[in-house]
């Protein structure tokens, strides 16, 4: 019963560009997940202009709406859990799709921001707030320290109620890094350090958003690079993953488990029944079996069915031979066997536990 919707960031023009460029943006990695089984809906952000932000907005909640529409008839006695996501400009049009979703009484479980700016005309500001529907709210925005595309103003983002669960985090990269487009090339880098403005007709007409002593207050052209090195970059963009994904995962499983009248968490989408096999011993234990879907990594299985990331070593060593030597990469397609937690005494548990800590 999930429904997941998401804009991305602001891009050029050509849509071949743009999908080599955002291939794999956070939003568009959180679209590619199974959990959604179809009811998924990827959109690019704006162009340059950003003239199509307030667009962007009304299609996705009118494709948001019909996809609720069609999952609550399919289990009427179930509320929809519908997850939306939005980078940059693009966080301000999902900002306004909640709002209208929010007019509409339809819930939001989970709303996850990345570094979301208000540059446009279309959206109005009293939209770019979180609404009372979103259950819990996740923003990863950039430090201000790393001196990013200082002439981006930020959405409001945040919460009208205080039921909202809202979690905001500052990571040091560039605007780019925190949505998952980290910048990679020396090219783009003066004395060191990432500049957003390598050339001058990009550089012509951007302005710094604070004012500078001794000008008497006047605004000037942004000349300067960033504070971030290309380093530095990488490192913040993983930090900013490894931030965000546990958080949604959680939201999911707790979708899952509320679903399922607090039984453990089910087989997610493309897993089997359970079927019942041999354990550790001779007692017999549960097995189920898993599909993996893309995005997936094995802390995630393991929270789907322990409700534990760290137990993950348990369903390696069951898969090991599939695997191979790296619990970090899995393949889409793999079928896992999932051992039964119940199988494994506190002391096996435990240690599982030390090794994912890498202990």
């Amino acid at each position: 019963m999930f429904i997941f919707a998401g804009v991305d960031g602001t891009g050029p023009d050509d849509d071949t560009q743009y999908k080599n460029d955002f291939k794999n943006s956070f939003v568009n990695q959180m679209g590619r997940i199974g959990h959604w089984q179809g009811y998924s809906y990827y959109t690019r952000g704006p162009t340059m202009a950003g003239t199509e932000t307030g667009g962007l907005a009304i299609n996705t909640f009118a494709v948001t709406m019909a996809n609720y529409t069609r999952r609550k008839a399919m289990s009427p006695n179930k509320v929809p859990a519908v997850f939306l996501a939005g980078y940059s400009r693009g966080g301000a049009a999902i900002l306004k799709t909640a709002n209208m979703l929010n007019k509409a009484n339809v819930p939001v479980e989970c709303l996850v921001l990345f570094d979301a700016v208000d540059r446009t005309t279309t959206i109005g500001d009293d939209d770019t707030y979180v609404p009372p529907n979103v259950r819990t709210c996740l923003h990863a925005r950039r430090d201000p320290s790393a001196r990013s595309r200082t002439n981006f103003g930020y959405c409001h983002a945040t919460p009208k109620s205080p039921a909202t669960q809202y979690t905001e985090k500052y990571f040091f990269c560039t605007h780019g890094g925190v949505g998952g487009t980290p910048w990679t090339e020396e090219k783009y880098t003066t004395l060191g350090y990432i500049d957003e403005y390598t050339d001058a007709q990009s550089r012509a007409g951007q302005v710094l958003s604070h004012l500078v002593p001794g000008l008497g207050g006047v605004v000037v052209g942004q000349t300067l690079p960033t504070q971030v090195t290309l380093a530095q970059e990488q490192i913040g963009t993983a930090m900013t993953l490894g931030w965000f994904w546990p958080r949604l995962v959680q939201a999911i499983a707790k979708v899952m488990h509320r679903n399922s009248d607090h039984s453990p968490a089910p087989a997610g989408p493309g897993s089997s029944d359970p079927h019942t096999g041999p354990a550790n011993g001779n007692q017999p234990a549960m097995i189920r079996r898993h599909t993996v879907v893309s995005g997936e990594s094995l802390s995630m299985i393991s929270y789907q069915y322990y409700e534990d990331f760290l137990l993950f070593p348990l369903i390696y060593d069951a898969n090991a031979d599939q695997i191979g030597s790296n619990w970090n990469i899995i393949q889409p397609g793999m079928t896992f066997k999932i051992p039964d937690k119940k199988s494994f005494s506190t002391a096996q548990l435990n240690a599982a536990r030390q090794r994912a800590r890498g202990g």
